[in-house]
């Protein structure tokens, strides 16, 4: 969604935590509901909501404000981690959802897989 500038009304500030400051804004196209930074915080991943049934995982390098990755998903998602060990590794869970994805480094897609039953899917 955009302002009539047409500037993004949603986004993800980062702040200094001594400082207090602003160091970096994310814009997004609707309101991000759940986020988490990587082990070595280079890494962060949002999930944002269209309020219409269809969410949004974004990995983002932050400090270059730069959206590497995303996929769109239809689950209502109330969890979502970034592998401390493996910053390319996210695990989303919400009511009857557990999903695993993987940053593939040779072209920034988002790879899903349900870890339950055992289907993979590739998500641009």
């Amino acid at each position: 969604m955009l302002n009539e500038i047409g500037a993004s009304i949603y986004q993800i500030s980062v702040y200094h935590l001594v400082t207090k400051k602003r160091i970096r804004v994310l814009p997004l196209d609707y309101p991000a509901t759940h986020m988490a930074f990587s082990g070595d915080c280079t890494a962060l991943v949002s999930i944002s909501d269209d309020g219409k049934g269809a969410y949004k995982l974004i990995y983002w390098q932050w400090l270059k404000q730069k959206e590497v990755s995303s996929a769109v998903f239809h689950a209502r998602v109330t969890r979502v981690r970034i592998n401390p060990s493996e910053p390319t590794q996210i695990t989303m869970s919400g009511p009857g959802y557990f999903k695993q994805w993987r940053l593939n480094s040779h072209d920034d897609s988002l790879k899903a897989s349900a870890l339950l039953s055992g289907k993979n899917a590739t998500v641009s």
